[in-house]
């Protein structure tokens, strides 16, 4: 990517997390309530050139936190630490993701007659074809925006859903139906997405967890630049 996208990438984080750009990924650990976050009643940790950024939710304490200051960056890091912390023990523990961007229309070719523009709405088949846990890792379950996706008869069978990042359709986020894999219909479907999100603001993300080596593999061959590592730490929801 270009140094104006990485700076703007940058920023992002810097106001995420209520740190000065100047300041962002140069100590070892960073500590600090939520900013941008908000009331999220949860934890939020990203690791990037070994440098870890927690940001905590309100009901942390200056105890709480001192315990965290004596753990190194790569405990702080782990799912295993916040899965068995005192303080966070029982909460759904998420991730770890790669954050992954670019600023570069694909070289993925995407044929315009298999890709699609839909509404969420039109999603039900897929949503049917997979399980809970895929479509909420795929960013489906928050679905609103923009929807690239390949028909076959009366079913979608693959879909790259745009949601909102730096204030447009910037995060790409793709779901091909189990029967359909391994015919390059994600490829076809994230191309067109992440073509849509380069061309209406400059940039687009994606995301997937460490161990999808699909979804990995998927956005580098589209042309994405891994950025950093992020978990998340959550009460259960009811």
């Amino acid at each position: 990517m270009t140094p104006e996208s990485w700076h703007r990438v940058e920023t992002w984080w810097s106001d995420l997390f209520g740190v000065p750009l100047t300041s962002l990924w140069r100590e070892p650990v960073t500590i600090g309530l939520h900013a941008r976050l908000g009331d999220y009643p949860g934890v939020f940790v990203v690791e990037r050139h070994d440098n870890v950024q927690v940001s905590l939710p309100d009901w942390v304490t200056a105890a709480h936190v001192r315990e965290l200051e004596q753990e190194p960056p790569a405990v702080l890091a782990s799912r295993e630490f916040w899965a068995t912390w005192s303080h966070t023990s029982g909460m759904v523990v998420l991730g770890p993701a790669v954050h992954a961007f670019t600023d570069r229309s694909p070289d993925v070719a995407s044929n315009p007659d298999d890709a699609v523009l839909l509404t969420v709405e039109d999603l039900a088949t897929l949503r049917s074809d997979v399980t809970g846990d895929e479509w909420e890792e795929s960013g489906f379950g928050h679905a609103g925006g923009p929807v690239h996706a390949v028909v076959e008869g009366d079913r979608v069978v693959a879909a790259a859903h745009l949601s909102a990042f730096l204030g447009g359709a910037g995060d790409v986020n793709v779901l091909v139906a189990p029967a359909a894999r391994g015919r390059g219909l994600g490829a076809a479907v994230g191309s067109a997405g992440t073509r849509s999100a380069v061309r209406t603001q400059g940039l687009a993300r994606w995301r997937a967890r460490v161990d999808n080596a699909p979804s990995r593999a998927l956005s580098a061959a589209l042309g994405f630049d891994d950025c950093c590592r992020q978990l998340a730490v959550r009460p259960e929801e009811d």
